[in-house]
């Protein structure tokens, strides 16, 4: 989880990616090029009545990995409502047919081999999407309308497809946001790179001022404000309020998120809290390694409160 991303955050997810694209969104979708169904399928991407979910991954990718529980409950969720998950992996079936047998019911949801990497060009590289997993709504005109990392955002941008309020023109304006958000990430950034408590505490405020509803990015500032190498750069009231801002844009829903507040609630002083929240953050969590991680996280918390008895 998170716990290990320090100033590997700093350098790579905080640096918020240029929305660069070949393709436009509202493109339409390519057929699949299949090499073997492994699970599921065949599935044939059209305009009709389905609503497709294209996720491009590997057997050896650590972030896909934690990425297909998400995607399982994605399809379960919306299935009745035509939407269908096709994860597609450049590897050969004998390496992810027994990937796929192993995670049985975790894994539930089409999965194929691309044919000569054929799908991933016509989809990965028209798009310039460089990493993986990447995934690709498909609306029931069959037209490309979202590209992105199936654990930001994706939930919201299929519901909205579904019942027919999703807006390519408003991803678009968001994309351009996320333009504007890379000057602010970079000072943050650069002041990580100097060692600089005072800049890095003042980037970090602007970015929280100019971007209070970005739940996901004002959660990594929060834990590198928490939990940094070098512990000079700390700033524990600033996370504090940083991180509850992140668990409000996110609803509550990012576990992850509700890990930081906790966190920042415990180094405050606040151990009654972090416990109440900690609470909530494993019994939401889906992945099994994380939830292990969380209740770690937990134990310490409610040890310190029993010594403080």
């Amino acid at each position: 989880m998170k716990r290990i991303l320090h100033l590997i955050v700093a350098t790579a997810l905080l640096v918020v990616a240029p929305f660069a694209q070949a393709q436009e969104l509202g493109s339409p979708a390519p057929a699949l090029s299949i090499d073997q169904w492994i699970k599921g399928g065949p599935v044939n991407v059209a305009p009709g009545d389905k609503v497709y979910v294209v996720e491009f991954w590997a057997t050896w990718c650590p972030p896909c990995r934690k990425s297909i529980p998400h995607l399982t409950e994605l399809q379960k969720k919306f299935k009745d409502k035509g939407v269908v998950v096709v994860g597609v992996s450049r590897e050969g079936a004998d390496e992810v047919r027994p990937f796929v047998e192993d995670k049985g019911a975790e894994m539930d949801y089409a999965v194929a081999t691309d044919k000569d990497g054929e799908t991933s060009a016509k989809y990965m590289d028209a798009f310039k999407q460089e990493g993986i997993p990447a995934a690709f709504v498909v609306d029931k005109q069959g037209k490309i309308v979202w590209v992105g990392h199936p654990m930001d955002g994706l939930d919201l941008v299929v519901e909205e497809v579904v019942n027919g309020t999703y807006s390519v023109e408003k991803t678009k304006a968001r994309e351009a946001k996320r333009e504007e958000m890379r000057g602010a990430a970079m000072k943050i950034n650069e002041a990580l790179q100097a060692q600089d408590k005072e800049k890095l505490s003042a980037a970090s405020e602007a970015f929280f001022t100019n971007y209070p509803d970005e739940g996901d990015m004002l959660n990594q500032v929060a834990w590198i404000l928490l939990t940094h190498d070098n512990k000079e750069l700390h700033n524990y009231p600033l996370a504090l309020k940083i991180s509850k801002a992140a668990v409000e844009a996110t609803k509550w829903k990012n576990y992850a998120a509700v890990d930081t507040y906790a966190r920042a609630l415990f180094e405050t002083g606040d151990v009654k809290g972090a416990i109440e929240t900690q609470e909530k953050a494993v019994a939401s969590a889906t992945d099994e390694e994380d939830k292990a991680e969380l209740q770690e996280a937990l134990d310490k918390y409610k040890k310190a409160a029993a010594e403080k008895v």
